[in-house]
């Protein structure tokens, strides 16, 4: 059965119509785009070992020496203390919940 063209001409002008319907229509003003806070739990292992304690200078192996090496001695024992402190603090860090 085949459609006469005024029909088929129809239908396409009231498709065009219908779907240019929206964009003349004004949006609505009482809905306000909000922002959402979302929390998702995010499931981390906890630390399964401890970092390994650089073996640290005694007192005596800090003051052991001239001026100079006394100054290279507190400085490395301070570098690795940090490097350890940081490293421990992430991973406790991580474990809090």
């Amino acid at each position: 059965m085949k459609l006469p063209v005024y029909v088929i001409a129809a239908i396409l002008a009231v498709a065009i119509l219908v779907s240019c319907a929206g964009c003349a229509s004004t949006p609505r003003l009482d809905v306000q785009p909000t922002a959402q806070i979302v929390k998702v739990p995010v499931i981390t292992p906890c630390i399964d070992k401890v970092p390994v304690a650089p073996t640290f200078m005694t007192d005596a192996e800090l003051l052991d020496g001239s001026d100079y090496q006394v100054v290279l001695n507190l400085r490395i024992d301070r570098d690795q203390r940090r490097k350890y402190e940081a490293e421990t603090q992430a991973l406790l860090a991580a474990c809090v919940k």
